[in-house]
């Protein structure tokens, strides 16, 4: 809850000596007294602590500052966290009476002021993720080449969420690119609508580098070289890490699947140059091909690119020339680009020197101790043996036949209805059913007369038809209608079941209704609670489940912004070895997917003893002896007996980006887990006070540093609190390596993580720090009931209600919180349903 750390210590000072009788028994009379013993000589009038007079706090009032206050209190009292641990503490038995007391308090004043009322909300826009997906399914785009918001600015993000509708500004460059995505959303759906004819084309050698390398692979290998692979697709910079089709300058000219056929070998697996450390890659697993996208227009196809998702790998045989099949979707204007997927990284910077340092009897005198670096660069291409895929030939075939044709029919269903083309005649009726499923409700009178006022006025101006049906599409897509939720569908209680089957979709499936939730919104049914759970039931069963997986956890945990901040690429070469991002992100998403699937006890989310690793996370980690190299990109599932790793706590996604790629500090990763875990968001330090304190001369450790930093008493306050939290995490390196010391030098300054919490548990590592924080889970559960509402509806969940916050955990605690049935609880709550203001 927001300020809670802000209460000090006055808040919950009870004497050892006193009984909870003690003070009158009438709960307001008795947190009265309470609070004029304890509290009032530092949140005084005068002089109030943390910005909170309570000496004039009317406790009888049912204002929301006074339910504010109160809960602010109790949250205190539960956690234990004051008053400071030198001063005389309450007992559990007499914490818990005043909480009690002070919760009787909070009940009668939530119930004397009735249901919530309806929160006003500014109108929510489709964020970009939100209009990628809507446009998917509703013009039945591919989107893996193909992003219309590449354009759109940024969305803003509050307390981590892309969603909320505060932060959502539109623009007037914003509308621009509406107008610019809609135009091009509707030309591609309308390209696709037709099976272009199948093509095939054969590429031989030569092929051609990058530039800077073309000539030497001339040199080296002939006037005709082959395709040859030496760096994994992530190294920068890199050295031959994308194979390109020189020779197919336009790319592929229609959307569809293609057959991709590769006549390719690995070679020097087996390497006498070196080990893992040497060439900065696993010669235990076989070496994979992998085919990236590539746009053609970009003026550079041989490094990385914004959009280029994996779309295939296969291990490949050593030593042995033989072709592999694959079939992958390429959008019009791309062409497959060939890449080592578990390749070396940095071959540039140590091609020479690591074959002049090893084995020096197998190189040449005269190339050994050559002043030549061309010389001794191509004799090392020629003869070093370094790893490497070769490929000989290309063939590429497509788009097959009919391979999209079930789309196709999807597309054209929704855009002709029943016919196979357009006709003018039914232009009505097309317009009106269009514009249903974009605003994803019944288009009202009013709005169809204008849509086809719209229409009736670009054929008088001139367009054909077709034109003008697809100029009134266009139009569509740029209307309020469809780019914000629930905009003009008036009062009626259909509208708000739409509203509804709108609601409920976003939130588990980030995209538009389907046809079965559409049809619950129609008879009226989504207002019953228990409907609104089945439905909740069947989404999070559905294949678009994985997408609210992803989206949830970007926006609770900030993985988004994984990458925003690169490990330094020497210090951590396996973080782009083994694609650790990519892996990282996939870990965190698969454990989440299955506690959904298991209906887990939301806690597990801290104290499970397992994960799903792939063999590159499994090397972080320290347990790759029990992944086969062969399955090295496949993840499974692994239990961990150190304590240390399972559960989110010990996941190198989280640890990474609660880091800056370069160090860690104890500061930044304590505030991400009060905010994150806790959901207690620190205070921002005081304008007056600079980032850390000046006189930290002589500061020999980070934790010497700190301790000078929090002598400040106005810097103490909050450093206490967080601090702890940070120097448990320390145990793990900025990429979520377990460490026990610091790299300083030529020595090691051993890591102390041991901590004191602010609610007075000690710890003397990152062990019993997580033991420790799993006595707070009521916190944690309630923050991730929060983080879910928030997402569900697109806002903050206001401090008054935390009422209804409580009411949807106490509907799954005796069952421990099963996380399923806590997002269930959610749907089926009165803040779900209700309409915003």
């Amino acid at each position: 809850m927001r300020g809670a750390w802000e209460a000090c210590a006055g808040l919950i000072l009870l004497a050892a000596t006193t009984s909870p009788e003690a003070f009158g028994s009438a709960p307001t009379v008795a947190t009265r007294q309470f609070i004029d013993r304890f509290c009032v000589d530092c949140h005084s009038a005068d002089d109030p602590s943390g910005g909170r007079d309570f000496e004039s706090l009317d406790i009888e009032a049912n204002t929301l500052a006074v339910r504010i206050s109160l809960q602010e209190i109790a949250d205190q009292l539960e956690l234990g966290v004051m008053p400071p641990l030198d001063a005389i503490r309450p007992s559990a038995s007499q914490r818990q009476h005043q909480g009690k007391l002070l919760s009787n308090v909070l009940t009668s004043k939530r119930r004397e002021r009735g249901p919530p009322t309806a929160v006003s909300a500014t109108l929510r826009r489709l964020s970009r993720r939100e209009y990628r997906n809507t446009i998917r399914d509703l013009l039945g785009i591919d989107m893996t080449m193909f992003d219309p918001t590449t354009e759109f600015p940024a969305d803003r993000l509050d307390e981590g969420f892309d969603n909320n509708g505060d932060a959502l500004v539109t623009s007037g460059f914003l509308l621009e690119k509406y107008l610019q995505a809609a135009d091009e959303c509707v030309e591609k759906a309308f390209a696709n609508l037709s099976q272009a004819e199948p093509q095939e084309w054969a590429f031989r050698p030569p092929f051609r580098a990058q530039s800077d390398l073309d000539h030497r692979f001339r040199k080296a290998y002939g006037p005709r070289p082959e395709m040859i692979l030496y760096d994994n697709p992530n190294s920068e910079p890199s050295f031959a890490a994308y194979g390109v089709l020189d020779t197919f300058p336009e790319g592929v000219p229609a959307d569809g699947l293609y057959e991709v056929r590769v006549r390719a070998t690995a070679l020097h697996r087996d390497t006498p140059f070196g080990d893992t450390r040497t060439f900065f890659i696993d010669l235990d697993e076989p070496f994979r091909l992998g085919i990236r996208p590539g746009d053609t227009s970009s003026e550079d196809l041989y490094h990385s690119l914004p959009m280029q998702p994996l779309l295939a790998e296969q291990p490949l045989e050593d030593n042995q020339l033989q072709w592999y099949s694959f079939k992958i979707p390429l959008t019009a204007g791309f062409a497959p680009r060939f890449t080592f997927e578990n390749g070396q990284h940095g071959v540039r910077g140590a091609l020479v020197e690591r074959i002049r340092n090893r084995n020096p009897e197998t190189v040449p005198d005269e190339i050994r101790d050559s002043k030549d670096f061309a010389e001794r660069f191509l004799w090392s291409m020629r003869n070093g043996q370094i790893p490497q895929i070769r490929i000989a030939e290309v063939r590429l075939r497509g788009p097959l036949p009919d391979a999209d044709q079930q789309k196709r029919i999807a597309v054209r269903r929704r855009l002709f209805g029943s016919l196979q083309s357009f006709d003018p005649r039914q232009s009505s009726q097309l317009i009106r059913d269009f514009a249903t499923a974009a605003f994803r409700r019944p288009v009202s009178e009013q709005e169809f007369v204008a849509l086809k006022s719209f229409y009736n006025r670009r054929q008088a101006e001139g367009d054909s038809s077709l034109a003008a049906y697809k100029a009134t599409l266009k139009n569509i897509l740029c209307r309020p209608q469809f780019l914000y939720f629930g905009a003009e569908n008036g009062t009626s209680e259909t509208a708000a079941d739409y509203a509804i089957a709108e609601r409920l979709a976003y939130f588990l499936t980030s995209t538009m209704a389907d046809d079965h939730l559409l049809a619950q919104a129609a008879q009226g049914r989504l207002r019953d609670p228990s409907v609104r759970a089945e439905e909740a039931r069947r989404l999070l069963q559905s294949p678009l489940n994985s997408q609210f997986v992803a989206d949830f956890l970007d926006n609770w945990l900030g993985l988004r912004s994984l990458g925003s901040m690169p490990p330094d690429t020497h210090a951590y070469r396996i973080y782009y070895q083994r694609s650790l991002e990519s892996a990282m992100r996939e870990e965190t998403r698969l454990f989440f997917a299955d506690m959904l699937a298991r209906n887990a006890p939301a806690i597990e989310l801290l104290s499970a003893k397992h994960s799903f690793v792939n063999r590159g996370l499994a090397m972080l980690y320290g347990v790759e002896h029990g992944l086969p190299p062969v399955k090295a990109s496949a993840f499974s599932r692994v239990s961990f007996s150190d304590g240390i790793r399972g559960g989110l706590l010990g996941q190198a996604s989280v640890l990474t980006v609660s880091a800056n790629g370069i160090e860690t500090s104890p500061v930044v990763r304590g505030v991400w887990l009060l905010d994150k875990i806790m959901g207690i968001p620190s205070p921002p330090p005081p304008d007056d006070v600079p980032a850390l304190d000046p006189d930290v001369r002589n500061a020999k450790s980070i934790r010497d540093l700190l301790e000078r930093h929090r002598s400040s008493e106005a810097c103490s306050e909050c450093h206490d609190k967080i601090d702890p939290l940070g120097f448990a995490w320390e145990e793990f390196d900025p990429i979520g390596r377990h460490r026990r010391g610091y790299p300083t030098g030529n020595r090691r300054t051993l890591i102390d993580s041991s901590g004191t919490l602010p609610w007075g548990s000690s710890f003397k590592n990152f062990r019993q720090f997580r033991q420790q924080l799993l006595r707070q889970k009521k916190f944690f559960i309630r923050n991730l009931t929060t983080k879910l509402l928030s997402h569900a509806l697109g806002r903050r969940i206001e401090p008054d209600e935390r009422g209804a916050v409580d009411v949807i955990m106490e509907a799954v605690a005796a069952d421990d919180y099963p996380i399923r049935e806590l997002i269930i609880e959610i749907v089926k709550s009165d803040l779900f349903w209700k309409k915003q203001a």
